[in-house]
């Protein structure tokens, strides 16, 4: 892979530290919602625009079903662009609705929430058991329901929000190491003119990853993120200073 993609003690440790940073510690309702937000912002985004855009809706109190449907118009300022403030996202549009479509659901179905809230329960022999079970419920695809605005990838890292470290969030990063290590026959997506993998390639990318990540003792979770801050050179900086002083109801502290 040589040296800029090597495993070492410093690259693992920057994979934990990010791990940590985008933990859900409220495993509330509200909680679930402000990390699958979180988490469908991502899509398409390099970490800073996803970060700075979460970190202002959040300051702004648009991280509610509520407030979101309410000031629908506010919210399009933040995902479209404010002028002289910053521009828009990437497909501002799609991500706009996908945003408009997550509110509305999830009062509409708290079913699904439930079902990962009871799966966690404190005491629960088996909890954590049926990651992949309610991962596929969730995942919405062209020809299946699910949340909206969470596809596999974007549900996956939900999950492993919660704490569902054998999910991978099979991204561009995980991409390119994945075929680094020899799996050179998967298909190679740029995750901006294309809009990603199919189920069937999705799954089969995703336990590939978890058996090399096995190989080398890690969890798949924690190897993803792996991959991630080698490939995108992550090294905290700003964006660290979004989520690390977040409080349990997963909002950045506000100054004053």
């Amino acid at each position: 892979m040589g040296d800029k993609y090597e495993i070492t003690p410093e690259v693992i440790a920057r994979a934990e530290a990010m791990w940590e940073q985008e933990r859900i510690k409220d495993l509330t309702l509200g909680g679930l919602f402000s990390g699958g937000l979180y988490s469908l912002m991502s899509a398409y985004e390099d970490h800073k625009t996803h970060i700075e855009r979460y970190r202002y809706l959040v300051t702004q109190d648009l991280d509610t079903p509520e407030a979101i449907t309410v000031r629908q118009n506010e919210v399009k300022g933040v995902i479209c662009g404010i002028p002289g403030v910053f521009g828009g996202m990437h497909w501002p549009n799609k991500k706009l609705q996908a945003i408009l479509d997550y509110a509305e659901y999830w009062p509409a179905h708290p079913e699904i929430p439930q079902m990962i809230l009871d799966d966690i329960a404190p005491g629960q022999e088996e909890g954590y058991r049926n990651g992949f079970t309610i991962r596929n419920l969730v995942a919405r695809t062209p020809s299946k329901d699910g949340v909206p605005g969470l596809g596999y990838k974007c549900a996956s890292m939900w999950f492993r929000m919660v704490g569902y470290d054998y999910l991978v969030p099979f991204d561009r990063h995980a991409q390119w190491f994945l075929h680094s290590l020899g799996h050179t026959d998967i298909r190679m997506m740029d995750f901006e003119t294309q809009s990603g993998y199919t189920k069937k390639e999705y799954l089969d990318y995703e336990m590939r990853f978890a058996g090399e990540a096995e190989k080398r003792g890690f969890t798949p979770a924690l190897f993803q993120l792996i991959a991630w801050v080698m490939y995108a050179g992550w090294h905290g900086g700003e964006s660290m200073k979004v989520l690390k002083t977040a409080p349990s109801d997963y909002r950045p502290q506000r100054d004053g």
